[in-house]
């Protein structure tokens, strides 16, 4: 069987996995979970640390979060947070490690206790084992080095014109597919962890042509501070920036579905949504008044579908306007009609039931700091 035969056959599967997927009714929910277990032979003198470190980008969240997991002398961890949907996450050690051993990985769903044990494997290497949860049913693609990232540094570092990167973006994606038909043979992937490795794949090219576009742009538009202090983007040549704006120089991004809530597990996904969010096609526009926000919101609609490749507003479309809608709160909460206007947006059950929260949570905390109306004093 010949390469390109065996590209075509990965590139029908990838658009049957996306299409076959079924994803379970309690996918998306908001519940604690609970990572515990063991570090056999522990000893935090030769270890070189008592703690790890989990970096939490939760979309659905307005701030991020910083978790910290202490390991007890006799080598047992547990720790126990709040997500809104399946992630795959990792602990890693907050000092250096003197013994090679420094991240828990873990792919978890929400409501699960995930139950490992880390210990030493036949070739003297510290390797975790999970007893129970989610990461049981995907320990091989946990454990698999698909290097994925590291193949697409070659372009989200490229430093050169917009039709050379996506000569690089097409081999790119090639290779992603031919990595993931190799390890997933290898190791023997279940269809499950099947799609989440091209769910990871498609996440993690996604951001890398899109950063490629975003250090193009800086590139030209370098920031100088101006006379009274503060600090402005000035472009230096407006010719050579006008590629950014055109829609087909992210022509690949069709390929990509951005519709997979797989898409969510992995943790540059929140990168990834910054990037498409901010994406210079998708130009921004005012938010004074209820008028500017439904100017916005209608501009937005249309640059996500050219962007995206496809006529509705993806999950993906969704959760960017979604941001918008936390990142601007203070902007347009004043506006009675602007937050049904972001709410019209969300035919997703889910972010239109986060949405809501947020909205009536924010409301809140105003009238908690709102000064009291002048009279007696209540007893």
């Amino acid at each position: 069987m010949n390469k390109k035969t065996i590209i075509t056959i990965l590139l029908t599967l990838v658009a049957m996995v996306g299409q076959a997927q079924t994803i379970p009714t309690d996918w998306f929910k908001t519940d604690t979970i609970t990572i515990r277990g063991r570090i056999e032979g522990f000893d935090a003198e030769r270890f070189g640390f008592t703690s790890m470190t989990c970096y939490l980008y939760d979309v659905m969240e307005k701030d991020n979060n910083t978790l910290v997991m202490d390991i007890n002398s006799d080598g047992t961890f547990e720790k126990s947070f709040s997500i809104n949907y399946p992630m795959r996450l990792k602990f890693k050690s907050s000092g250096e490690s003197k013994v090679g051993f420094s991240e828990i990985p873990f792919f978890v769903r929400p409501g699960e206790t995930v139950d490992i044990t880390v210990r030493l494997n036949e070739q003297g290497q510290y390797e975790c084992y999970y007893n129970s949860g989610s990461s049981k049913d995907v320990e091989r693609w946990l454990k698999s080095d698909l290097q994925l990232q590291k193949m697409c540094s070659r372009l989200y570092d490229f430093k050169g014109e917009f039709d050379e990167a996506n000569n690089i973006a097409e081999q790119l994606w090639h290779d992603l597919l031919e990595r993931i038909d190799t390890v997933s043979r290898r190791d023997n992937f279940t269809p499950m962890e099947m799609q989440l490795a091209q769910a990871e794949m498609q996440n993690q090219f996604a951001f890398s042509l899109i950063d490629y576009a975003f250090e193009y742009a800086d590139r030209l538009m370098p920031w100088q501070q101006q006379a009274d202090g503060s600090w402005q983007q000035i472009v230096t040549d407006s010719a050579a920036l006008r590629p950014t704006m055109d829609v087909n120089n992210y022509r690949l991004l069709k390929r990509v579905d951005f519709d997979n809530p797989l898409l969510m597990t992995d943790q540059l996904y929140y990168f990834t949504l910054n990037r498409v969010q901010w994406a210079r096609p998708n130009k921004e526009t005012t938010l004074s008044g209820v008028a500017g926000i439904k100017d916005r919101l209608q501009k937005s609609y249309a640059a996500y579908q050219q962007l995206m490749g496809i006529d509705h507003l993806t999950l993906t479309a969704q959760l960017c306007i979604y941001k918008w809608m936390q990142q601007s709160y203070n902007e347009w909460k004043t506006y009675e009609k602007a937050f049904p206007l972001y709410l019209s947006s969300f035919t997703h059950p889910y972010i239109r039931q986060k949405a809501e929260q947020f909205y009536q949570r924010e409301m809140a905390k105003t009238e908690l700091t709102s000064p009291l109306p002048d009279g007696p004093a209540a007893t």
